[in-house]
């Protein structure tokens, strides 16, 4: 009851990251954590089987056997409940990590796409206006393959 207790502990912390690399890294953890956990899960078959055992022959004592059967049963399913819980929160938070540093990219990109518009000088001949417009629609062809 102790290592679940104490894995139940790690499992409803709410920690996050502020970093991709940070939270990944956390997330690796907690996974290999819920591994080591998956060993309790053999040892609770075997005391639930010695518990059935052990009632079936001291009859006197098999009320409060089946009561710790239960009590345990019930602390190893809020575990799993929190590892799942955990699990989907750092999987958010991921999300969002990525999410932010594909915005932060593309709000740099944009910035430096406006720069170099409005940097460029208006064509002086035909030639330079049908060189510029040329460059354009292959550029609004590229931002509109960017954003499908």
């Amino acid at each position: 009851m102790e290592r679940i207790a104490k894995n139940a502990a790690l499992f409803s912390s709410s920690e996050r990251r502020r970093e991709l690399s940070a939270a990944e890294e956390l997330r690796q953890k907690h996974l290999a954590r819920w591994a080591e956990a998956g060993a309790v899960a053999d040892r609770l078959r075997e005391l639930r089987r010695a518990g059935d055992q052990l009632a079936a022959s001291h009859p006197n004592s098999a009320k409060e056997i089946e009561t710790n059967l239960k009590k345990l049963v019930a602390v190893w399913s809020n575990l799993q409940q929190l590892a799942a819980k955990r699990t989907t929160m750092l999987d958010e938070a991921i999300a969002e990590h990525k999410f932010e540093e594909s915005l932060k990219e593309l709000n740099l990109w944009v910035s430096e796409t406006v720069k170099r518009l409005d940097s460029t000088e208006a064509p002086a001949t035909v030639s330079d206006a049908e060189a510029l417009l040329e460059l354009h629609n292959e550029k609004k062809v590229r931002y509109m393959h960017f954003e499908s």
